[in-house]
């Protein structure tokens, strides 16, 4: 499978239009005061229009084989063989609330290293899941090519390298076999609950994230037979503050009970 660049174009027609536009105005005036207006906007559109064509031209290959990947940007040339890879992480940032709307960000494919591997590339990035250095290899929002095809195309050939960052934290806070005592928590309110917090950390519905981490704290329903409290108490707490941390979620009050 080899990713093909986005068809970007429209930025740099749409300046190109109003470079034109800006530079006909000017044109067009009787005096340097009425001039000065449309000139400088017209050179910067032009600028822009420059800049963005520069962005849409610029090399670019990625090819997934069973050989492993290959990777063209406009500084480096690279095509590390799957053992010489640790990881391929599919990165998807949580989505961010703005003051209108929440944004969320285009993801991103990270290349990690296997140990000793020099990829002769500076690794500007760092891993969502364990903080080492990667090299940032693809933004989607630059290809035509949808994550979820890629992820499968990359799971194929490189199997448990590839990861799913926002599928490994869930993976990550699996629920444990919490052991069963008398008056412990009700054993179906925190199975549910449990559940709908690791669906929540990769919602997009930041108020929905929001309202969960607050009820994730302890206490919770009690049973004859439910449980253990203190250990539903520490994961539920891990887990509610793991999503507070995400973008546009406020941290739960400390003094919640």
């Amino acid at each position: 499978m080899e990713l093909r660049p986005g068809p970007h174009w429209g930025w740099p027609a749409a300046f190109f239009a109003a470079a034109a536009v800006e530079l006909s105005l000017a044109s067009l005036a009787d005096d340097w005061g009425s001039r000065f207006r449309p000139l400088f906007y017209g050179l910067l559109y032009l600028t822009a229009a420059l800049v963005a064509l520069r962005m849409r031209l610029r090399p670019f290959r990625f090819r997934i084989d069973e050989r492993g990947l290959t990777i063209r940007h406009r500084a480096y040339e690279i095509a590390p063989a799957w053992p010489e890879i640790e990881m391929v992480i599919l990165a998807q940032s949580p989505p961010t609330v703005r003051t209108f709307g929440v944004s969320k960000p285009e993801a991103r494919l990270l290349l990690v290293p296997a140990d000793d591997v020099d990829l002769g590339v500076p690794l500007t990035a760092r891993s969502p899941l364990d903080d080492l250095p990667c090299l940032s290899v693809v933004d989607f929002g630059l290809v035509r090519d949808k994550p979820l095809a890629v992820a499968a195309t990359l799971a194929l050939h490189g199997g448990d390298r590839f990861v799913n960052d926002r599928k490994w934290l869930r993976k990550a806070f699996k629920q444990p076999d919490f052991t069963v005592r008398p008056f412990g928590y009700d054993r179906a309110h925190v199975d549910d609950l449990i559940r709908r917090g690791r669906n929540m950390l990769d919602s997009t519905d930041w108020r929905a994230r929001r309202d969960l981490a607050l009820e994730l704290l302890p206490p919770h329903p009690t049973k004859p037979d439910g449980y253990d409290r203190a250990q539903v108490d520490k994961f539920t707490s891990r887990l509610s503050a793991l999503i507070a941390t995400l973008p546009g979620v406020p941290p739960p009050p400390t003094d919640h009970r």
